[in-house]
């Protein structure tokens, strides 16, 4: 992977992730459009726990008083219950709890999930029409700030964020939409979605990091996974404070315009098969990857043909040597028989 494809894989996590648009869908449509799906599944797989891992470094950096405040008070009110439950101690836990429905949905549907949503057309439709779900439930008028967040909204939105293990859905977009049909402004819908943010990305960062110091970092990619990093905290944080700052004073419509515009591009694109890039049709891979995974299958059949013409040679080099025991056999007994029925038998 080059450091050029890197900082654009970057800088559109680290954009996506927190405006509502859908990270993982625009990840994979800029793979699709650029034709850049010929990395291996693990250089992959290892390059976007590094990318999650800069948008984390992105959010926490920007909320790190509030998440200073949330960690103490959640802390001290398990170990100190003599003193009255505070609002932020609260917020922390109901924090938690509202990632639980993603984190079971994720768990027990990962496989389904990965192998039959994520394509194109699925992400373009996704995109539309959570993106009108998000326009409908923008204009109820809401009045609750993040101080009202309760355990009942905690499960409501989290359970609407299980929807985003959808690509295209958008885990931000589907939680401010969630945030606003239960009457929360739309400066405190997003500031709830950017705070939810912080368990599923930190969750999914750390039981990514387990298997990646297991199996290690791939040949070649430590350079792109670091500049991928620190693109994707950059941008992130920008799109953190850019959004708050948007919604002080306009509305969601915007996105909206923006989501149904690409979703409708994508559709197109997916009738008329254009792409910057041509993909490998049948299998939905790269041009390079289908020539890398023809040479690789050429070289077997060398190997192959190599291996049989050593075997044909060595069962010709053990068929000679066993003629050639079997005419010295025979021509032993030529000599010996006649000894013994001859020459001893004349004395």
């Amino acid at each position: 992977m080059s450091v050029f494809r890197a900082i654009v894989l970057g800088l559109v996590q680290g954009v996506s992730e927190f405006l509502p648009i859908s990270s993982s869908g625009h990840l994979i449509l800029t793979r699709w459009v650029f034709g850049w799906e010929d990395l291996p599944e693990d250089s992959e797989k290892a390059f976007d726990v590094a990318l999650h891992f800069g948008t984390l470094v992105a959010v926490v950096a920007y909320f790190r008083v509030d998440i200073a405040n949330y960690f103490r008070e959640g802390f001290r009110l398990i170990f100190n219950r003599e003193k009255p439950a505070t609002t932020d101690g609260k917020i922390a836990w109901f924090l938690v709890l509202a990632t639980v429905p993603a984190g079971l949905v994720g768990a027990l549907f990962s496989d389904q999930i990965d192998s039959r949503l994520g394509t194109p057309t699925i992400i373009a439709i996704s995109l539309i029409g959570f993106g009108l779900l998000l326009w409908w439930s923008d204009r109820r008028r809401g009045t609750r700030k993040v101080d009202d967040f309760s355990a009942k909204d905690a499960l409501f939105v989290g359970a609407a964020q299980a929807l985003a293990l959808n690509p295209g859905t958008s885990r931000a977009g589907i939680t401010m939409t969630a945030a606003r049909q239960v009457g929360f402004d739309r400066d405190s819908a997003a500031r709830i979605s950017f705070l939810m943010s912080l368990p599923v990305i930190a969750g999914a960062v750390v039981f990514s990091v387990g298997g990646l110091i297991l199996d290690g970092v791939p040949d070649g990619l430590w350079t792109p996974m670091i500049a991928g990093v620190i693109t994707a905290a950059i941008s992130g944080w920008i799109a953190v404070w850019g959004t708050l700052r948007l919604l002080r004073t306009q509305s969601f419509t915007p996105f909206v315009v923006y989501r149904c515009a690409v979703g409708v591009a994508v559709l197109i694109a997916v009738a008329a098969g254009l792409r910057l890039r041509p993909l490998a049709a049948a299998s939905g891979r790269s041009r390079h990857a289908e020539e890398g995974d023809r040479a690789r299958r050429g070289c077997e059949r060398e190997e192959r043909r190599n291996v049989g013409r050593d075997g044909d040679q060595r069962d010709r080099v053990v068929s000679s040597h066993h003629q050639g025991v079997g005419r010295d056999h025979d021509a032993v007994a030529d000599d010996v028989d006649p000894v013994a029925d001859g020459r001893i038998g004349s004395r």
